[in-house]
């Protein structure tokens, strides 16, 4: 029988993990004398809700400025088509679902360094194996849980 005291009562911790770099070509922007070490935890309940949230502004928006696009090419306003196709490589608009979801990932699971979006979108673009190890890894420990602190 589940203890439903125990688990109200109980403090819990984010499960965190260490990804070795040494043998990437990441590790040349780890400070000198500083290990070449990813940190990452899991995420939360909320933070994966927000994750697929991102999955699914990505597909949204997408859509939204296929339909912008194909009515100013429909209009023949030529210099609106081409502004479009600028703006549209800031946005969410070419970015494939399951990469949005990845970037979310690394996004909110890095505990050090800190990987802002911006920051994870150049990770994938120039590290694509180390990318999806850090992603695939936060989703491990997600899957684990968190850790059960012993009073």
């Amino acid at each position: 029988m589940f203890n439903v005291k125990q688990f109200r009562s109980a403090r819990f911790v984010a499960r965190t993990a260490d990804i070795d770099l040494s043998g990437s070509g990441l590790a040349e922007f780890f400070q000198e004398g500083s290990p070449p070490v990813w940190k990452v935890r899991g995420l939360t309940g909320e933070e994966m809700a927000i994750c697929r949230q991102d999955r699914r502004d990505a597909i949204a928006a997408r859509d939204i400025m296929g339909q912008i696009r194909a009515r100013a090419e429909a209009q023949g306003a030529e210099e609106h088509v081409q502004a479009l196709a600028v703006l549209s490589k800031t946005m969410s608009d070419g970015v494939p679902d399951d990469h949005a979801l990845y970037l979310s990932y690394v996004q909110h699971g890095s505990v050090a360094p800190v990987c802002p979006r911006e920051m994870a979108v150049k990770l994938a673009a120039n590290f694509p194996v180390e990318f999806m190890a850090i992603a695939h890894k936060i989703l491990e420990l997600t899957g684990l849980g968190t850790i059960c602190e012993k009073k």
